[in-house]
């Protein structure tokens, strides 16, 4: 702070994503005479929440932005503003079919991905159980799961759910950094979570190259998929829905075809939806020409603060981040 009013900075506004940086960035901005945005996460799930959210933002003078409809509604009227978060274009393209090649699955199997950090709040539990009780074994389809795991007891859970079919018709391959190539590599992906997702970043990245989603309905979800035209909405997450949208895929697979085709198609006619070069130009830089906003990149975690200022750098180059930094 005292080095900005020391040289004359003009900071126009500050943004921060984890609600633990309130009050600093509060301070900071008052003293700096700057506007302070909260880009929010998630959805708020409790009323006490809500009420000191509301309380405190107001008096810190802190304006939130939603990352999705839901997530403005859950926080209530303080909130005025939503942007759906950017999402990576750049790793969705050029893939193959790597993993159905590396699995040996037949070229003519229907394939359900899930792409997921592997955890009980993800519900993979109810996926498989789901996929185990469907049509989906008679039928050829495989299951593959992709994704980190932290607890082990719940991997060998979800191992010893897949049954006999672990390594045959259900694949846990672990963590990738190749979401390009799964994708091109399955045919529908399936997503779930326990409680509302508050928009759901690897639904956008899916339907973006073409691969329709199963995926629980509450939150940002519904404001994505059109139920039957590129995916398909639970309406309760139980293994019964899931089952039965499972089996809908599998009596209705030659209209797949159409649904990829949908699918791409509604997400690049979306203009609320942003890789995150036009949501790092369109939200935050609209006035970087102007060499005086600052922006603090606390907005998620390291991995997307780090693809937030690589789109500094190809955006503009390296001077003139430097120069604004």
């Amino acid at each position: 702070v005292n080095y900005i009013n020391k040289n004359k900075i003009t900071i126009d506004s500050i943004i921060f994503g984890r609600v633990t940086f309130v009050s600093s960035c509060s301070f900071i901005g008052r003293s700096l005479g700057s506007k302070i945005f909260w880009q929010m996460h998630g959805s708020v799930n409790h009323f006490l929440t809500k009420n000191y959210l509301n309380f405190i933002l107001r008096f810190l003078r802190v304006i939130p932005i939603a990352n999705s409809k839901y997530t403005r509604f859950s926080i209530g009227s303080i909130c005025k503003n939503y942007v759906y978060p950017g999402f990576d274009e750049s790793k969705m393209i050029d893939g193959y079919c790597k993993y159905r090649s590396i699995l040996g699955i037949e070229k003519e199997a229907l394939i359900f991905g899930f792409a997921a950090r592997i955890s009980y709040d993800k519900a993979q539990d109810i996926v498989i159980k789901a996929f185990v009780e469907s049509n989906a074994i008679n039928s050829g389809a495989h299951l593959i799961i992709a994704g980190s795991h932290e607890d082990l007891k719940f991997l060998n859970y979800l191992q010893s759910l897949a049954g006999e079919l672990y390594g045959k018709n259900i694949h846990f391959i672990g963590w990738i950094n190749d979401l390009n190539n799964f994708y091109s590599s399955i045919d529908v992906a399936i997503s779930a979570c326990r409680g509302a997702e508050a928009f759901g970043i690897s639904i956008v990245e899916s339907l973006s190259v073409g691969v329709p989603v199963i995926v629980y309905y509450l939150g940002g979800p519904s404001e994505i998929i059109e139920n039957t035209v590129n995916g398909w909405l639970i309406e309760d997450l139980t293994v019964k829905d899931y089952k039965e949208a499972i089996n809908l895929v599998i009596s209705d697979r030659n209209n797949l075809k159409n649904m990829k085709y949908t699918s791409k198609g509604l997400i690049q006619e979306n203009g609320e939806i942003l890789t995150i070069e036009e949501f790092t130009r369109n939200v935050y830089l609209e006035r970087i020409e102007e060499y005086n906003l600052i922006l603090v990149s606390l907005l998620w975690k390291r991995r997307r603060s780090r693809d937030l200022y690589q789109n500094f750098i190809t955006s503009y180059s390296k001077e003139k981040v430097e120069q604004l930094l």
